[in-house]
């Protein structure tokens, strides 16, 4: 049942969550990526019932603080290159910031009322083709909100970083929630090394893995990772396929 708030014929999408894989994926219905609202009409009847089907899209949610959040992201679509489109859900205002490292980039938000068509993210991340899930990325708001964002699945088995000697902003590809000396089984540790997320961390131990207050990895967090040396990183590929993993 959709219900409408005017006559006017919105449209409608439709996800499916799958919870095997704890994945919320865009739907169609009969073919079509959607459907226009209309008061009353029926779609499909007993006799022939309409017929959902996922698509190779997906759809991400991450939970934003007020002031700063650490995010990451697991899909990666067309918005990506464009913050007002990828932002349209929120609510923002002026001075809201999203901030990159490596290179140092960042876009601002800014509301002009005398022109609101100017209204929008200007900055250094719009001039170089936006996000990427190859990224983490610090967001400050004004207000808690949910950030929703669709594309096509990133592949573990296709993705890799490059990482420096010292201080890394680290994202987390994988849609699961995972053990961290499973999540950094690839990642060529060092007594002293360090990994954090905004309120915990974990030094790396020689004879016992990782230890301290991170125990895991989660979706759509991003971290610091102090490394003692440069190299590529990957996350191991069976991952790809969880919904969780304790």
């Amino acid at each position: 049942t959709v219900y409408g708030n005017t006559d006017e014929s919105d449209e409608v999408e439709f996800r499916i969550w799958d919870a095997s894989e704890g994945r919320l994926k865009v739907a169609n219905v009969e073919g079509r990526d959607e459907l226009f609202f209309t008061p009353n009409e029926l779609i499909g009847d007993y006799q022939n019932p309409a017929i959902f089907e996922n698509t190779v899209q997906e759809t991400q949610r991450i939970n934003l603080n007020k002031g700063w959040s650490w995010v990451s992201f697991n899909v990666e679509g067309n918005e990506f290159d464009d913050l007002n489109a990828l932002f349209e859900n929120l609510n923002l205002q002026t001075s809201d910031i999203v901030v990159s490292n490596g290179p140092a980039r960042f876009d601002t938000y800014e509301i002009d009322a005398d022109n609101p068509s100017a209204t929008g993210w200007y900055g250094t991340l719009s001039a170089n083709g936006g996000l990427s899930a190859n990224k983490m990325y610090k967001i400050r708001l004004s207000e808690a909100q949910t950030l929703y964002t669709t594309g096509a699945r990133v592949n573990p088995s296709e993705w890799s970083i490059e990482l420096n000697q010292n201080w890394n902003w680290l994202p987390f590809i994988i849609n699961a929630r995972v053990p961290i000396n499973q999540a950094m089984a690839r990642f060529d540790a060092a007594p002293g090394d360090l990994i954090k997320s905004q309120s915990e961390f974990a030094i790396y131990d020689g004879a016992n893995g990782w230890k301290g207050t991170l125990q895991y990895l989660s979706s759509g967090e991003g971290y610091m990772l102090r490394a003692s040396q440069a190299q590529s990183f990957s996350y191991p590929s069976y991952f790809a396929n969880k919904a969780t993993l304790e």
